[in-house]
C-alpha cells in the first residue's frame, strides 16, 4: 500500500486549497511521516473545507488521531505476540517434562 508523502500532501493542498505555503505545513508534514495514511484519505481531508485554514487545522487533527490508532494497533499486535511466545514456551516446557 502506498502512503501519503510530503510532496504529495503539498500537490493536494496546492490542488484543492490553491496555498503553496502556510503556518502549518511543516507540522502536517512530521505528522504525514509518522501517521501512515493513503493519499486519497489526505486528500478526501483536504476537500472537507474550502477554507485553507480550516482545512489544514482539520489535517493536523485527523493526522494525529489515525497516528493514535495505528500505535493502539501495533500495541495490541505486540501483545498478542508475546501471548503466542508464551503459550509455545510452555508447549516447549510440557513437551521437555514429558521426555
Amino acid at each position: 500500500m502506498f502512503y501519503c508523502t510530503r510532496c504529495g500532501f503539498k500537490l493536494f493542498a496546492s490542488n484543492y486549497l490553491e496555498i503553496d505555503r502556510h503556518e502549518l505545513f511543516n507540522h502536517i508534514k512530521s505528522l504525514l511521516e509518522k501517521a501512515r495514511v493513503p493519499p486519497a484519505e489526505v486528500a478526501e481531508q483536504l476537500l472537507k473545507s474550502d477554507e485553507p485554514a480550516v482545512a489544514l487545522r482539520d489535517m493536523v487533527t485527523f493526522l494525529a488521531d489515525h497516528k493514535s490508532k495505528e500505535n493502539e494497533e501495533v500495541n495490541k499486535e505486540k501483545v498478542r505476540q508475546c501471548h503466542r511466545l508464551k503459550k509455545m514456551e510452555g508447549v516447549r516446557r510440557k513437551a521437555k517434562s514429558a521426555n
